[in-house]
């Protein structure tokens, strides 16, 4: 009896080992669920401007893999999967579907082949593993250079223009010609005045405005500066009527228009100037006619109208003792006629 039961008790246990094992050898349920779930990533791309130029260049970067055996993105290479960003942007790569536990490393990183005027690539590599559990779910991990983790994958790069370079502005000269004969030289007003009072103007400039004098017929000039942003800016030159007697102040305006483009990370400057016929012109010319006073004595002047009066009192004296020389004359010239 005690022998039945120790066979019974074999035999039950012989079949709980082989169920078990029956039990090992299949797929959990959960396993089919992993799959379904794959592994996404997100790259991001951003800039650090100096200026407001905004920045629409694509830059490249690649997923490689430690192992060759590793799981990757559809339309990877022996080289990796290689993807672009285009300005400040995120993009998710395709899906990587793992179906076998297991430990994966990857690192990412930005290509650059040739560098482009004004721009500091991120130099950044970063590394990923992935672990995959025996029910085929997925965990990861990125670090950054340090091996500290990484909450995301971001590269930041820089974008930094040259300056324009004021030797190669032109600084036109102001003309000034007076026309007549002043006794004296009078002192003229010219000023350069932006559209906008931010805009970048030579030194000595006060709220977007700059004046220049010139004593008589002369030249002078303004002066040079500097453009740090891309864009269009506008400026008028002008003469001010200062209301100096006997001149004709010229009214003529001239336009400036500078055109600021980055080429290669330099900002370059194009200058057009025109003036009131819209005509293209490489200098500001101002004409101020000068018309004299007619002569005729001062009022108030005590000695010259003095004067006056005698010259006046002295020809009429001088008128009656013409008449009564004549009259005279006359008078005997009858007597001896009668006589």
């Amino acid at each position: 009896m005690e022998m039945t039961q120790v066979r019974q008790k074999s035999r039950a246990l012989c079949i709980a080992v082989l169920l078990a094992m029956l039990c090992m050898t299949l797929p959990p349920m959960k396993a089919y669920a992993a799959i379904n779930n794959p592994l996404v990533l997100t790259v991001s791309q951003v800039f650090d401007n100096t200026s407001t130029t905004v920045t629409n260049d694509e830059f490249t970067y690649r997923l490689v893999p430690d192992a060759s055996g590793n799981p990757m993105p559809a339309g990877s290479t022996a080289e990796g999967y290689t993807f672009t960003i285009t300005g400040t942007a995120s993009i998710q790569l395709p899906p990587i579907q793992y179906h076998n536990a297991g430990m994966y490393s990857y690192t990412i990183a930005q290509v650059v082949t040739t560098e482009a005027g004004g721009y500091t690539y991120d130099r950044h590599v970063y590394s990923m593993d992935v672990q995959v559990d025996y029910y085929k779910d997925l965990s990861y991990v990125v670090y950054d250079m340090t091996r500290e983790k990484a909450a995301s994958i971001q590269f930041k790069n820089e974008f930094r223009v040259t300056p324009s370079d004021p030797d190669f502005m032109l600084d036109a000269p102001v003309i000034k010609t007076v026309t007549g004969s002043p006794i004296q030289p009078s002192t003229f007003t010219f000023r350069l005045e932006a559209q906008n009072a931010s805009q970048p103007m030579p030194s000595g400039s006060v709220n977007g405005v700059k004046e220049i004098t010139i004593t008589g017929s002369g030249t002078a000039k303004f002066g040079n500066w500097i453009y740090d942003e891309e864009g269009v800016y506008y400026y008028t030159v002008y003469e001010r009527n200062t209301g100096v007697a006997g001149y004709t102040y010229d009214t003529e305006r001239y336009i400036i228009v500078d055109t600021v483009v980055a080429v290669n990370g330099d900002l370059e400057l194009t200058r057009v100037i025109t003036n009131s016929s819209n005509r293209q012109v490489t200098s500001y010319s101002f004409i101020n006619p000068y018309t004299a006073a007619a002569p005729g004595p001062k009022t108030g002047d005590i000695l010259n109208t003095g004067l006056y009066i005698g010259l006046l009192v002295a020809g009429c004296a001088a008128a009656v003792g013409a008449l009564l020389f004549l009259s005279v004359g006359a008078r005997r010239k009858e007597v001896e006629l009668q006589g």
